[in-house]
């Protein structure tokens, strides 16, 4: 008779151990955007990682874990960066094509993303850039679009100029609608920094429940869009949640909010909407 075999059973990794190791693997999506899932080892430590990550913001792909595309996005396109759909996409791990597709065309629905047109090519930049908005780019090609008539007429007629004036006039005013958007540029970018994260944290204390500490985000935008438009509010969210300032939370059931409680919070992973804001509990109340 052939000798028996018993199974040998499976290793228990000590919890202290598997919470090491996850925080390691927090270090590694933090560092490098992603981390494929076959390379989260040993199993045990994937079977955590697959059941307690995704809760606390990260995204689950076919054979990725990573940080929230759209966190990758933002972190992309800081510091001025201008980049096309095909930059992004070597920026960006762990997510396919169709994936930054939906997440870029989210965060522009949402005012979090800029898309542009230079030399010919359309590329994206953060909610801060320096654009013009449409009512801005009607009314500056209705300028060019004088002066070039003007120009045109001119030539057709033997010795024919224009003033000096109504050229400084027509240019005038193309350079005024430039200003206006650099000046709101500059007003946007001033609610982003430190001035909106204290902005936010006023609003949180004032919105904050007692009995769980938790603000709801449709009552915090309230407070928010009193001193910035709403996609900054969402901006200086989602900036305090990646510095660790606050912790954003999803939604359990959409249908328990009101389309216009979904309209004032941000999007989360997995088509959620981040409707609960706390601060952190090393940062001061």
């Amino acid at each position: 008779m052939a000798a028996s075999r018993t199974k040998r059973a499976k290793p228990v990794l000590d919890p202290g151990l598997i919470e090491g190791e996850l925080e390691t693997l927090r270090e590694r999506l933090k560092s490098d955007g992603a981390v494929q899932l076959s390379k989260i080892r040993p199993p045990a430590v994937r079977e955590a990682a697959l059941a307690r990550l995704p809760a606390e913001g990260y995204e689950l792909g076919k054979s990725w874990l990573r940080r929230a595309i759209a966190e990758q996005v933002h972190d992309a396109l800081a510091h001025g960066a201008l980049l096309t759909k095909t930059a992004l996409s070597g920026s960006v791990r762990g997510a396919t094509g169709p994936e930054l597709q939906r997440a870029l065309a989210a965060l522009e629905t949402h005012g979090e993303v800029r898309r542009v047109l230079r030399g010919g090519r359309e590329s994206f930049t953060a909610a801060t850039a320096e654009v013009l908005d449409t009512r801005a780019q009607r009314a500056l090609l209705a300028a060019v679009a004088e002066l070039a008539a003007l120009l045109k007429a001119a030539g057709k007629k033997k010795g024919a100029t224009l003033l000096a004036s109504d050229v400084r006039d027509l240019l005038g005013r193309a350079t005024a609608l430039a200003a206006a958007g650099k000046r709101d540029a500059a007003a946007r970018s001033m609610t982003t920094g430190k001035d909106g994260i204290s902005r936010l944290l006023a609003a949180l204390d004032a919105t904050r429940e007692e009995r769980t500490g938790l603000s709801f985000v449709p009552h915090l935008m309230q407070q928010l869009i009193v001193h910035m438009p709403a996609a900054v509010a969402h901006q200086v969210l989602l900036t305090a949640a990646r510095d660790e300032l606050i912790e954003l939370r999803p939604e359990g059931g959409l249908a328990r909010l009101t389309e216009e409680e979904l309209a004032l919070c941000p999007p989360g992973p997995g088509g959620t909407r981040l409707s609960w804001a706390r601060r952190i509990a090393s940062n001061p109340s």
